[in-house]
């Protein structure tokens, strides 16, 4: 009983799992696979990574403010912007100016500006 019952369900998942993207009420579950003018490389077939600029209104290089302690996460303002970001190793103290050396995804690396006298 138990082993006909396995027979069965192995058979059922087979077909389901073969006719799944035209059953039409869980059709819409199926994902489709990108076109070829959905911005594949042409010399590589992979995906092309376009920066979205307008993201964050700020740059590498750029230069602001701690407006919370970063240990290692806080916020800083670059200009009229608040921005969440990371401490690039050490803790960073309030008030004491920030460079941003990285960008990745949604994470905003910073490092503290260190004085000179001159």
């Amino acid at each position: 009983m138990i082993v006909g019952a396995g027979f069965a369900f192995i058979i059922g998942a087979f077909g389901v799992s073969h006719y799944f993207g035209t059953v039409p009420i869980v059709g819409w579950l199926k994902l489709e696979l990108p076109s070829a003018s959905s911005g594949e490389d042409d010399d590589t077939g992979k995906p092309k990574r376009i920066a979205d600029s307008s993201r964050f209104p700020v740059g590498v290089g750029d230069w602001g403010v701690a407006e919370s302690p970063l240990r290692p996460a806080g916020k800083a303002i670059f200009g009229d912007a608040y921005l969440d970001v990371v401490a690039d190793g050490s803790f960073v103290d309030k008030g004491k100016q920030v460079r941003i050396i990285q960008i990745s995804g949604n994470r905003i690396v910073v490092r503290e500006i260190e004085e000179t006298a001159n």
